[in-house]
């Protein structure tokens, strides 16, 4: 029979290797919501690029003002930009809902990177898609 200090080692060794998979499981959801985030973010630099094709049009040779296929690229990208932004919304909730899943190993600010990240693209990404038309004057 094991004395009561293998039992209390035992114990003390399957609660690190709970606390390390649990690290291991945050750090791999935190992963994959900057994969989330990276998608959003080149979604949304497609909708900027599609926002800037109509000057290179208008610059081409023979080129002039497009107004109809300006107008169009315009709500293209500005789906861009609010489906980067609700990317991001949905992730977010997401990687949160998967967080409070897995528990507590014992980080104190986790999420807080997660949380500074999700409101400035956000914030970029409300902000071109009402703001589309003023693009063109940069």
């Amino acid at each position: 029979m094991k004395s009561e200090k293998e039992t209390a080692s035992d114990q003390g060794c399957r609660d690190e290797r709970d606390r390390l998979a649990r690290t291991t499981t945050h750090l791999a959801n935190t992963r994959t919501y900057l994969a989330w985030v990276r998608t959003a973010i080149a979604l949304m630099a497609f909708g900027f690029v599609l926002e800037r094709v109509d000057l290179l049009l208008f610059l081409a040779p023979g080129g002039g003002p497009h107004p109809a296929s300006a107008e169009k690229l315009g709500l293209v990208s500005q789906f861009c930009f609010g489906a980067g932004a609700l990317i991001l919304l949905l992730s977010a909730a997401r990687t949160r809902s998967i967080a409070l899943r897995i528990g507590s190993d014992g980080t104190k600010l986790r999420g807080l990177a997660e949380t500074v990240i999700l409101l400035v693209v956000l914030a970029l990404a409300l902000y071109f898609a009402t703001n589309g038309k003023t693009l063109l004057a940069l």
